[in-house]
């Protein structure tokens, strides 16, 4: 027994989210029904979270089934699949558990999609080899030094890096010592491109190593839609995905400005930022991950991202809108304006070269593209902020100034003891800074 499911929302989400075509994640929970029938998840990500593009339930986990599922659900995708890839073609990467007959399906159905092992479970499962006593790991101590050479290889940096390591791996002493390992590892070698991580570096992953999302997915599957109950049967299944899974709402973003924005720690370092794309050349955002560059544009400009929530852009609120509640999301682009009543304006340019280091938020024009910059900040409103943080930038200074006079001037020990926890408390926060 097999069951295709396409809803609405998820037609809308394959239209308007732009990162479906780029990166899928796919996971598989069973025992929904008295039959323990299996339902297999695809979704994708956004700012606002998951958003499923396709279901399929299946009596089991067969490798045939999953491919004749798959086959029933790309036969009903609508033609603007994965954002304009269309159906046959599939998305460019789809992340999954360490299933070979997932894997299998997928790469017979779509040829040219590439599969990736979810960091997390790939690690979790040679967790699980190392405590099983077949394999003759019964030291606590040795599991943790050999689940380390695991995560160093994972997340080396360089293909030379990677093949360096696992030459020393082969040679360290403790993993001689355990002959079971050491074929393991060499198991596992020739599909390292599946889970090293070095050979992602420049993938439209968007910062995604893991299936986390479609767990998040499954999550909700099971508390909102089936409420932790199970079905009776397949069709009750279907009732439950068909009738509650379309009332979830979701969101998405676009844009098409281009920026050169200055490094934060090294002045004489400039990165591109290309807001159509969602990408930035920085090592953080050259996967499409978000960074604080791309975040700097889309406050200081109002360009829509699809890796930042704009909230300022009436156009992606409309899209947001539309994805959400289809047919029943409001035309008037008004609708969707500032509360202010600020009127959306067009620029001229979408290349400027921006430095964000200065309070006073230096901008340098560089090459004029394109004559459709979407944005509604009014320039009073950007000296405004530029005002307000020169004036707070003031008063810290002020501030930090007379706490040193009373500090050295006076022994007020509750004084002391209040700016102690004040500095402690300021450097225990995660402020995040990669470049």
């Amino acid at each position: 027994m097999i069951l295709a499911l396409c809803s609405p929302i998820m037609k809308r989400a394959h239209e308007h989210v732009q990162q479906s075509r780029d990166v899928v994640f796919v996971d598989a929970t069973s025992s929904f029904d008295r039959q323990n029938s299996s339902i297999f998840l695809l979704s994708t990500v956004m700012p606002a979270g998951a958003v499923p593009l396709g279901v399929i339930v299946t009596s089991n986990e067969q490798e045939d089934t999953i491919t004749t599922g798959l086959k029933y659900l790309v036969s009903i995708f609508p033609n603007n699949a994965f954002f304009g890839e269309g159906p046959q073609l599939g998305p460019s990467l789809v992340i999954i558990d360490d299933s070979s007959a997932e894997r299998n399906a997928l790469t017979f159905v779509w040829k040219s999609t590439t599969t990736w092992l979810c960091t997390f479970h790939f690690l979790q499962r040679r967790w699980t080899w190392l405590h099983d006593a077949n394999n003759g790991v019964l030291i606590k101590e040795h599991r943790i030094i050999l689940i380390k050479k695991f995560k160093d290889l994972v997340y080396a940096e360089k293909e030379e890096q990677l093949s360096h390591l696992y030459s020393s791996i082969l040679k360290f002493p403790l993993v001689q010592q355990y002959p079971k390992f050491l074929s393991y590892l060499k198991s596992l070698w020739p599909r390292r491109k599946e889970w090293a991580h070095c050979y992602r570096k420049r993938l439209m992953l968007r910062g995604n190593h893991t299936n986390n999302y479609a767990e998040a997915g499954m999550k909700i599957l099971k508390e909102l839609i089936f409420s932790r109950v199970k079905a009776y049967n397949m069709v009750q299944v279907f009732h439950f995905l068909s009738v509650k899974i379309s009332k979830e709402s979701i969101q998405e973003s676009e844009c098409k400005n281009v920026f050169i924005v200055q490094s934060k720690t090294d002045y004489t370092i400039s990165y591109t930022v290309d807001m159509t794309v969602g990408v930035c050349t920085c090592p953080q955002g050259i996967d499409g991950s978000p960074c604080s560059h791309q975040a700097a544009v889309s406050i200081h400009y109002g360009s829509a991202s699809i890796n930042c929530i704009p909230t300022i852009s009436p156009k992606v609120r409309q899209i947001y809108a539309q994805i959400a509640l289809g047919d029943k999301a409001s035309t008037n682009i008004s609708f969707y304006g500032n509360l202010h009543g600020n009127t959306l304006t067009s620029g001229d340019t979408d290349m400027f070269y921006a430095d964000f280091t200065s309070p006073s938020f230096h901008i340098i024009r560089a090459e004029a593209r394109e004559n459709d910059v979407d944005t509604d900040i009014s320039e009073s409103q950007a000296q405004d902020y530029r005002h307000r943080v020169q004036s707070v930038c003031s008063q810290i200074s002020n501030i930090a100034n007379d706490l040193k006079e009373k500090l050295v001037g006076t022994t007020n020990e509750q004084l002391l003891f209040g700016v102690e926890k004040f500095v402690s408390s300021y450097s225990s926060m995660k402020i995040v800074s990669h470049c």
